[in-house]
């Protein structure tokens, strides 16, 4: 890379990985503070076949609302380990009350520490971008 289009590289690379990031922070933030929680219980362990061959698993997590209503989510976040969920774990589980479907999520699931990491990177790689970029205007 040459010196010039250094910082304008790391810019877009940070905020691309900011866009991939804050949203899910932000999301499970809101959850958890005008949200409702409720503890789920995995009911089944569903397995995918990824890409690349490697075999996943993801928990099929069965809660209740303060109504009665059942509910059921399978997160996207995969585990490619068994071991994590079993059938019978308790877990606590944030949900919009207005609408419990939509986009709920676990309580420390691997989809919340990516999208910190994610955040954080992000922040570190466009500061660092802003950094070399006024040296180079200086």
């Amino acid at each position: 890379m040459s010196g010039t289009s250094e910082p304008f590289a790391l810019l877009v690379a940070g905020g691309v990985f900011l866009a991939f990031g804050v949203p899910g922070v932000l999301r499970v933030r809101t959850l958890r503070r005008t949200g409702a929680s409720a503890v789920g219980r995995v009911v089944d362990i569903r397995s995918d076949v990824s890409d690349g061959g490697t075999v996943v698993y993801s928990p099929v997590v069965v809660w209740q609302t303060p109504d009665g209503c059942e509910h059921e989510y399978c997160p996207s976040e995969y585990s490619s380990s068994k071991r994590r969920f079993r059938v019978g774990t308790h877990l606590t589980i944030y949900y919009d009350p207005a609408n419990p479907d939509h986009r709920p999520k676990l309580k420390g699931s691997v989809g919340n520490v990516l999208d910190w990491i994610s955040a954080v990177a992000g922040a570190a790689i466009f500061c660092w971008g802003l950094v070399l970029l006024v040296r180079l205007l200086l």
